[in-house]
């Protein structure tokens, strides 16, 4: 198994982590979301680290003891299992919601649109 791809609320469901609007919610790294209002915003921490696959089994054995998220991440992930497979590099982007509709369709906009 080298990676894996799912959108963002079923890689939350395999990685055993919060969704991505969630406080602690990116894969990658440890940032910290704020609410402005109703909306989960995050600005830029140059304190935050990026995610090992280490650090996400040591957060999922502090969560399994504690009963609560550490992190952003609930409980050991099921991938866990697999001897060779990285908790971070093994899970990939969601090329189509977050390239193709995303990045992608926000620049066609931009680039094509009487505004921009």
């Amino acid at each position: 198994l080298l990676a894996v791809t799912a959108d963002l609320p079923a890689k939350a469901k395999v990685a055993n982590s919060i969704q991505f609007n969630g406080y602690s919610g990116c894969n990658t790294c440890t940032i910290k979301g704020n609410y402005v209002g109703h909306v989960m915003t995050w600005d830029y921490d140059p304190g935050s680290t990026i995610r090992t696959h280490a650090s996400i089994i040591s957060h999922a054995k502090e969560a399994v003891e504690q009963g609560c998220s550490v992190d952003g991440i609930k409980g050991v992930p099921v991938l866990a299992l697999h001897p060779q497979f990285d908790l971070v590099l093994g899970m990939v982007i969601d090329f189509m919601h977050c390239v193709l509709i995303g990045v992608v369709k926000a620049l066609l906009v931009h680039w094509f649109s009487e505004i921009g």
